[in-house]
């Protein structure tokens, strides 16, 4: 890209990204926008110039660079904790659901669609009839779109323990991957929708909306949000990335469910309760054809700066809107423990929502010497370095 469209094509991305995608102008750095810009000007064998003035009317453009733009790195079982959650969820609540009243799940946006499989299976695990089984998977991208659609993945998309629980409901193929099988195929719609025009008049009995909020400017988060409390039935969960389980405790939700499965439901924070044991289904479960084996668990703090413990400490204070708290036993921890990938990722998440980004650059710089294949953190440090390339 020449300097001297430089400037010029690095605005008129940078709006239209926010104006189609909400995604956040001040985090978008201009090295990661120009690589954008260059692989669509490769693509379309078009100077800068010419390719600028193109963009203003050509709608097709404008849908191709935006999907250039969106993350779609993910894979089946991500973070496992919110499908431990979700299958105690099912059990508890689901089993009684019928074709008639199913059990629906918006996955949005879906990506490349593994969460959306993911959700479908947890269900079928957990008992619940296959015809009341209604996951929706939406996403802005049209490619994401047809990838969910087409169900086949490779290797890479089962690199969780948990993907062993597909093998009832898809086939394997000869690379090591997957292809959705037809049971499951039943369970799960796909469509292309924008998540800033979520359609009204739908009631979830739970929302996963994980890793997009974090990346939106203020305007289309609070939009965003509103869309999906409408959209909640009462007392549903909404899943979503441990860094935005913090941002939506100022916006009417509170903490539900364990702490590493970051799920909030709308209403303020309930009063403590007295334990109680659990209420028995009202109906027997189902077989379950390849339970969730149980999330691993954290071992017990050796001694008061065990580090897993201290870990445990920061995601639960994080989880619960207690940023800065959570930076108290984080601190321990990298003092404990200095080469924690994780712990630097948490840390660099957290201080970029204080907006403290020095600190935040820094954490992010550090997990991802730990720990290279940290996408997460690759996306936000390239966020955050906005204005320095």
């Amino acid at each position: 890209m020449s300097a001297a469209h430089g400037a010029q094509a690095l605005g008129t991305v940078r709006t239209l990204l926010c104006d189609a995608a909400g995604l956040d102008a001040q985090v978008m750095t201009d090295s990661w926008l120009g690589s954008i810009i260059d692989h669509r000007l490769r693509q379309r064998g078009m100077d800068c110039a010419k390719w600028l003035a193109s963009l203003k009317t050509d709608k097709a453009e404008q849908t191709a660079l935006v999907e250039r733009a969106l993350v779609h790195e993910t894979w089946f079982f991500r973070d496992v904790a919110p499908f431990d959650y979700l299958i105690e969820l099912a059990r508890d609540r689901w089993l009684r659901r019928t074709a008639a009243n199913p059990v629906r799940i918006l996955s949005a946006p879906c990506a490349s669609g593994e969460e959306a499989w993911s959700i479908a299976t947890t269900l079928l695990a957990a008992g619940v009839a296959p015809d009341a089984v209604a996951v929706e998977a939406i996403d802005l991208s049209g490619a994401m779109v047809r990838t969910t659609q087409a169900g086949i993945y490779g290797p890479r998309s089962l690199r969780n323990h948990h993907a062993d629980m597909l093998k009832p409901y898809a086939d394997t193929l000869p690379d090591g991957g997957v292809r959705m099988g037809k049971l499951i195929r039943g369970c799960v719609n796909v469509s292309q929708v924008n998540l800033l025009h979520l359609p009204s008049g739908k009631s979830y009995d739970a929302i996963f909306c994980r890793n997009a909020l974090m990346y939106m400017h203020e305007a289309a988060r609070k939009r965003i949000v509103g869309l999906i409390r409408a959209s909640l039935a009462p007392g549903a969960p909404l899943f979503v990335g441990h860094a935005e389980a913090a941002m939506l405790m100022g916006m009417g939700f509170r903490s539900a469910g364990p702490s590493r499965a970051f799920c909030v439901m709308a209403g303020p924070a309930a009063p403590p309760q007295a334990c109680r044991e659990p209420a028995k289904p009202a109906v027997a479960a189902r077989p379950v054809a390849a339970p969730i084996p149980p999330a691993p668990k954290l071992r017990e703090p050796k001694h008061h700066a065990d580090p897993a413990d201290l870990l445990r400490q920061a995601k639960a204070l994080a989880d619960g809107g207690a940023l800065a708290e959570a930076m108290t036993p984080l601190r321990r921890l990298l003092e404990e423990d200095p080469m924690s990938a994780e712990g630097h990722a948490l840390a660099g998440l957290i201080l970029a929502t204080l907006k403290d980004k020095p600190g935040a650059i820094r954490h992010l710089r550090k997990a991802l010497f730990l720990d290279p294949g940290d996408e997460a953190s690759k996306v936000s440090l390239d966020h955050l370095l906005g204005g320095r390339s």
